[in-house]
């Protein structure tokens, strides 16, 4: 693990939002999960790597959140945390370990990229979660307030989640999954990726 510890010594900011795995796998994978705010990605990407313990959590918003100290990046800054992020799953699968990737709308172009960069030595598989408007909402509004301008604050207005909305790129069929995370409970989600990696 010596390269992945360089890479991520050498940009020391992001090294918080970054959880070590305690396994190594049978094969090293990639799996991303993406969603609107109030999806549930944080929970499931966590739990995943609670259930699995054979993995790098990577959470890209804390990334972006720690490189820069900013909440919304700017796209060049957004660039150049995606560039260093996949530095380090590349050096991850180099290594032979899995990676648990989150992020809120990785764009067909970044999940190519992604699906490139494993080539042949690990699958990459992405899960998408979905909810009703209504849902998505009532889960932001329950978000304990906060002053860090890395957390979604509770006051989370309808029209920031429609814009995200209108941005948001779905995956394609072939790509992985789409979860309705209010159809299937946590345990079902965990269950559901499993059987796909």
């Amino acid at each position: 693990m010596r390269e992945v510890e360089k890479i991520i010594a050498d940009n020391p900011g992001p090294w918080e939002a970054i959880i070590l795995p305690e396994l190594k796998p049978a094969r090293p994978y990639v799996l991303g999960i993406s969603g609107l705010p109030g999806s549930g990605k944080s929970r499931l990407s966590r739990a995943l790597w609670t259930n699995r313990r054979d993995a790098f959590y990577i959470g890209g918003e804390n990334i972006t959140f720690a490189m820069f100290n900013v909440g919304k990046p700017t796209a060049s800054q957004y660039v150049e945390a995606y560039d260093w992020i996949y530095k380090l799953i590349d050096s991850i699968v180099q290594e032979g370990y899995g990676v648990i990737f989150d992020s809120t709308n990785p764009q067909k172009t970044y999940r190519d990229r992604l699906r490139k960069l494993a080539g042949d030595r690990a699958p990459v598989f992405f899960a998408q979660l979905v909810a009703r408007d209504g849902t998505l909402l009532k889960r932001l509004a329950e978000r304990p307030v906060s002053d860090d301008p890395q957390t979604v604050a509770r006051n989370f207005p309808p029209a920031t989640l429609f814009e995200f909305k209108r941005t948001f790129e779905a995956l394609r069929p072939d790509e992985g999954v789409v979860i309705d995370t209010e159809v299937n409970d946590l345990d079902g989600q965990i269950a559901i990726i499993n059987q796909n990696i």
